[in-house]
């Protein structure tokens, strides 16, 4: 029974590469920016069907790098979700395939800052539980390192970062800092958004690359937009499943040039013309 169940554990390993190589063999040549996938407009499109949002896993959470080079994702592989990675190479995007940094234990939500010197992601399983980072090195990523509780974190141009607190109840979206390597001085979002936080359980921030605007979802979908004014405070939230987002849609995140949002939503990655938050934006803040 012993050298049966050895066998059949190395035939299942064999079946697991070829079914991968004969995955990358059907692999499409895809060249361009976001995967040379046509640019959405102003209502919600699957992102790369069938290329990243598969028919047979689930996906969400990613980010592109600031160079439009790397694309970042979470996938469920074996009822655990990973963080992948596809590559704009000289022969194109490359088949997509589990991250380093981030293996052994359940990763999920990166994101790349705008200098592209540090990805971020929430690592489940560890004594430390809540976000680790890795910087940008010659040869690669650095080894994992613990910056502190929370989850998603997002940030813009300036270097301003914000984090989903989980030390509060209920959560609540936060800015921090990063002192030798920790977050640090987290900071209540001050205006009318404040008291919508005291009142529901919010995350996933989703701060817009130039800082005006901050998308974010509630129990984990509903997502709502909120827009900084003159006085560095954040407006009434504004719902936007009342503007053609559907109330499981989640977990966004901005491209690095501010022209495409995207979303999770019933297993599949979702993107849309960020015009669509424009048109929200308060007639004073044009």
């Amino acid at each position: 029974m012993k050298h049966r169940a050895i066998f059949i554990g190395i035939f299942l390993s064999i079946m697991i590469v070829f079914i991968s190589y004969a995955q990358q063999d059907d692999f499409p040549i895809l060249k361009g920016p976001y995967l040379g996938q046509k640019p959405p407009g102003m209502t919600p499109e699957v992102f790369a069907p069938g290329i990243i949002s598969s028919t047979d896993k689930r996906e969400l959470c990613c980010t592109f790098s600031p160079d439009g080079k790397e694309f970042y994702f979470t996938r469920e592989i074996d009822n655990d979700w990973v963080i992948m990675v596809s590559r704009l190479e000289s022969e194109g995007w490359t088949f997509p395939e589990p991250v380093k940094f981030s293996e052994g234990f359940t990763a999920l939500e990166p994101h790349v800052t705008l200098d592209n010197s540090r990805i971020f992601w929430v690592w489940r399983g560890l004594k430390d539980k809540g976000m680790y980072m890795a910087k940008r090195t010659f040869d690669g990523w650095s080894e994992a390192e613990y910056v502190g509780p929370g989850m998603m974190v997002s940030s813009s141009r300036d270097g301003q970062m914000y984090v989903t607190d989980t030390q509060l109840k209920p959560y609540r979206i936060v800015n921090v800092q990063i002192e030798n390597g920790r977050f640090t001085q987290y900071k209540r979002l001050r205006g009318r958004i404040e008291q919508f936080q005291n009142e529901n359980r919010t995350g996933h921030p989703c701060i817009s690359p130039d800082g005006s605007y901050i998308i974010f979802d509630k129990n984990g979908t509903y997502l709502y937009v909120s827009f900084r004014n003159m006085d560095n405070e954040w407006g009434k939230p504004i719902d936007l499943t009342k503007h053609g987002f559907h109330p499981e849609a989640g977990i966004a995140s901005i491209s690095p040039d501010g022209k495409y949002l995207f979303f999770g939503r019933n297993g599949d990655i979702y993107w849309i013309s960020t015009k669509i938050i424009e048109e929200l934006k308060p007639e004073y803040l044009r």
